[in-house]
């Protein structure tokens, strides 16, 4: 190399010298595989049948190669240090230093650390150049790399970003042959440690020549979409259009950031070319479509639920894991104890209601239900106990090949992926997970004493950082990219994906541990925004030029903030969404059901109910109907409920219920305003103090992880002064008398029979009735009782059919923010803060209070009619009723959405 101006080749000349022993060395692993699948094409496309394979690796695999070749030459005694002894190395040389106690987060700070190394190391930094630097960051760094330094020596150990210096040694004192000739391919830069390699291997007789990227000619155009889920949708139409019109057509999908939106890309490519791939157990191991980011192991389902079975040998783990492992198909007696297991997951969420389950406590839930034929889970159970017995023998610290050894008995005891036989994808990634224990064994050689956590989290890191790639796929038509991927490839239609402005070119984030001045005088990556900026200038040029037809896009928000197209693109004429050749949803759903006749069929309807009737679910059957008709039909009749979220403490339900509870037992102590206002403050706050103390302590029963001893004390405080607080509200009313606590009626509507209850029915001192509903949120609001299709009909409804004369409805707001009654009053005063009805703004659409109380019971008998003649077609009243649906699944109006 030297100062000479680099010798270049194009692609066809470049195959033609490929079978005379010509190594081509590529940026990365992806552009090594894909001129390996051209240079197959190549061969073939000439009429030969047999060829030797190409001689074609990415530079980190050649370093590989190589050292790999010195060690079975007995040129080097050195061990290589693995990723994973690497960083844990790193992390505890960081852990014993002076500053590893004063670290929140020590992952973070090793990883850190080692970036910073590898830095040093391919950059070429001398330590005297980091010493003349004064920082506090890089004096600490310093100091853990003399540490590291030390320990590599004496172990002999040598990391990968180290072998450059090992090569360029044995090839300086002709122990290791340079090759004859190497074809560069995808470098868009060459750090300061590959040139000096690549000088080496010039000055002894290397010829060295650098690939041409092919230049395609041809107008990119640029496409401003709705938000990023409207470009990906957009992009896989497009693809699909593409592979429609050609077969053979080589499609490539460019994501910015591919390890954010993977998820996303696939399941809409799923749904469009794999729309079986939803049911469970369907495995489609060849796809149109192949992503080159592979999964992490950590998050194949099968992989989650060995670490979660893991993890629980810690003691506990969260209510949401613990229902993971209860659906998990993968531990045995799942096929016999499915159904059983799901309502043993919804039965804890809501029963118990605890953020964390415990091993103890899910063993006793199951002895509970043990004597029931429907709900017992005697497989479950028998090796819950058997995973008790054993961690009870568990020495706590162990080397990593003795946890290896206690790791597999205890997934043996599960049967884990043994108790039925795994299709081809889930064999793959059990190979890939039982080939990780080597790995977690390797760090042996960095920590041969482990505790229980450290040896799960080691196991954790290793599947989290090892990627899991299904068999075949590199011919797949369309090829969904990461655009530092995509350097160096080409192809017949190309889109790049999410090209705005805070993505492309990347944000300058410069290594905290080497100054940053240092940094950008040397040009190290995303040391400044000028040398991204160049950077991205490169790769885009490179990209824009990869293919006949380029499409660009970018979104105009993020969901939170207004985004602008990068500048690197901002000048391309932009085409429209009507302008694009894009598959339609017709032909795609052709594609994706294997060309199959669909006949496609509008079901807003269900069976009608006959009159008389009875359906659980009071008002909140009116209020689901009115809110959506689906939502009523599914959560009432097909009885679908979405699962629970326990939370850290008391959820705002419980707390709801609780708070009920609490003043039903006070009013039926007090029963009227008399009693109240009789009662000292000592009196009266023992009253609610010994009340609140039972009810909390019947709740401890079934919730004991949470109502800890400190934390009963802090809620009793809370509830005891939010009653009284209540209580002192309610002096201020003219006279009263609680006649109703909780009563449950029954009632026919129009035919259709529910059930109702009010919190609380008052007597005033005319005789008349005020119906009360207690509502613990901060802002309860009663303004959906006047709109065409009611909201929260409970006390409408109530005050329809009681019989009685009612002279208001009311929510009474129990809460410490903002206290008080909020409703509508036939007269003036009846509770504080509630205007007559006829001097409200409601009032004017109604000639008095018996007509709205007339108008109430005609819209509820229409809701009422409603579901008995079977309507029940998804139709939200407004956006906001899908925010807090628990049933987007079933209804899947979010794809529906999409599709419009």
């Amino acid at each position: 190399m030297g100062s000479d101006k680099p010798n270049t080749i194009d692609t066809d000349v470049a195959f033609e010298s490929i079978p005379q022993g010509v190594l081509v060395i590529t940026a990365n692993r992806r552009l090594a595989l894909e001129l390996k699948a051209r240079y197959n094409r190549y061969q073939a496309s000439k009429g030969a049948h047999v060829w030797e394979g190409a001689n074609i690796h990415s530079w980190s695999d050649w370093l590989q190669s190589q050292f790999q070749e010195l060690q079975d030459l007995g040129l080097t005694d050195k061990s290589l240090l693995t990723p994973h002894q690497h960083n844990t190395l790193w992390e505890q040389i960081i852990r014993q230093s002076s500053q590893g106690s004063l670290l929140l987060n020590l992952s973070s700070a090793a990883r850190l650390a080692q970036d910073a190394w590898v830095l040093t190391q391919t950059w070429l930094i001398e330590v005297r150049e980091l010493i003349s630097y004064a920082s506090s960051e890089s004096e600490q760094f310093l100091l853990w790399t003399d540490k590291f330094r030390q320990r590599c020596k004496k172990e002999n150990w040598l990391d990968f970003s180290q072998i450059p210096f090992l090569v360029k040694d044995h090839l300086n004192s002709d122990s290791l042959k340079a090759p004859d000739r190497i074809i560069l391919a995808g470098f868009d830069e060459i750090t300061p440690q590959q040139h000096d390699l690549l000088n080496i291997l010039h000055e002894k007789g290397c010829e060295l020549s650098y690939l041409i990227p092919e230049q395609t000619k041809n107008r990119p155009r640029r496409f401003c979409s709705l938000d990023i889920k409207q470009e990906i949708h957009t992009a896989a139409r497009w693809a699909i259009k593409r592979v429609q019109q050609n077969q053979e057509a080589r499609i490539g999908i460019v994501v910015p950031k591919l390890a954010e939106f993977r998820r996303d890309v696939e399941q809409i490519l799923d749904r469009y070319l794999d729309p079986i791939s939803i049911l469970p157990g369907s495995c489609h191991s060849e796809k149109t479509y192949n992503i080159s980011l592979g999964v992490p192991l950590a998050q194949c389902p099968m992989v989650v639920d060995a670490l979660l079975i893991l993890r629980f040998a810690q003691g506990s783990i969260s209510c949401n894991d613990m229902g993971r492992l209860l659906r998990s198909p993968f531990l045995a007696g799942y096929e016999e104890e499915s159904e059983r297991r799901a309502r043993l997951d919804a039965n804890i969420r809501s029963v118990l209601g605890e953020h964390e389950i415990s091993l103890d406590t899910i063993i006793r839930k199951l002895y509970e239900i043990k004597g029931s034929a429907e709900d017992s889970c005697p497989i479950l159970l028998n090796a819950l106990e058997q995973f008790r017995k054993a961690l009870d023998h568990l020495r706590k610290k162990q080397s990593p090949q003795e946890w290896i050894e206690e790791f597999q008995r205890l997934l043996d005891i599960f049967e884990w992926c043994r108790s039925r036989e795994l299709n081809s994808i889930e064999f793959q990634q059990l190979e890939k997970f039982n080939s990780l224990f080597s790995s977690f064994q390797q760090l042996g050689q960095i920590d041969n004493s482990m505790w229980l956590q450290e040896a799960t989290g080691h196991l954790h890191t290793i599947a989290a950082d090892t990627p899991f790639h299904v068999q075949g796929g590199s011919d797949a038509p369309i090829q969904v990219v990461g655009i530092l991927e995509a350097t160096g490839l080409n192809f017949d239609h190309l889109w790049v994906i999410g090209l705005s402005d805070d993505v492309w070119p990347e944000p300058a984030m410069p290594n905290p541990l080497l100054p940053i001045t240092l940094q950008r005088r040397l040009g190290l990556p995303h040391a400044s925004p000028q040398r991204e900026l160049e950077y991205a200038t490169a790769i885009t040029g490179r990209v824009l030029s990869a293919a006949e037809e380029v499409i660009v896009s970018h979104a105009n928000t993020d969901g939170k903030s207004e985004l602008r197209p990068s500048p690197l693109i901002g000048h391309l004429p932009e085409i429209l969404l009507n302008e694009l050749d894009v598959a339609d949803l017709d032909q795609i759903s052709h594609i994706g059901f294997n060309s199959a006749n669909l006949e496609q069929l509008h079901d807003s309807k269900a069976a009608e109910i006959p009159t008389g009737t009875h359906i659980k679910g009071g008002s909140g059957l009116l209020n689901d109907q009115s809110a959506c008709p689906f939502r009523a039909f599914a959560t009432h009749r097909l009885g679908a409920t979405g699962l629970e979220e326990p939370i850290s403490g008391l959820d705002a339900r419980i707390k709801g219920i609780i708070t009920h509870r609490v003043l039903q037992l006070v009013w039926q102590q007090l029963v009227d305003q008399e009693r109240l206002l009789s009662m000292d403050g000592h009196e009266l706050k023992q009253l609610v103090t010994n009340i609140v103390s039972s009810e909390l302590a019947a709740v401890k029963k079934y919730r004991p992880e949470t109502f800890a001893p400190r934390f009963i004390e802090i809620e009793q405080d809370r509830l005891t002064d939010l009653i009284l607080q209540w209580l002192e509200l309610e002096k201020q009313r003219a006279p009263f008398k609680a006649v109703s606590l909780e009563q449950r009626e029954k009632i026919n509507l129009s035919g259709l029979k529910i059930d109702v209850r009010a919190d609380r029915i008052d007597q005033l001192q005319d005789g008349t009735k005020l119906i009360i509903d207690y509502k613990t949120g901060k802002n309860p609001t009663y303004k959906g009782w006047f709109e065409q299709r009611i909201e929260e009909p409970q006390l409408p409804l109530y005050s329809t059919i009681t019989g009685e004369e009612i002279t208001g409805v009311c929510l009474a707001g129990v809460n410490s923010a903002k206290p008080g009654f909020k409703g509508v009053t036939e007269q003036a005063d009846v509770v504080p803060g509630v205007k007559e009805f006829s001097k409200s703004r409601e009032s004017a659409d109604y000639s008095g209070w018996n007509d709205l109380t007339a108008s109430w019971k005609q819209r509820l008998e229409l809701l009422a009619e409603e579901i008995l003649s079977g309507r029940a077609d998804v139709m939200p009243k407004e956006p906001k009723v899908c925010n807090y649906c628990s049933l987007p699944t079933l209804c899947r109006i979010h794809e529906w959405e999409e599709e419009l």
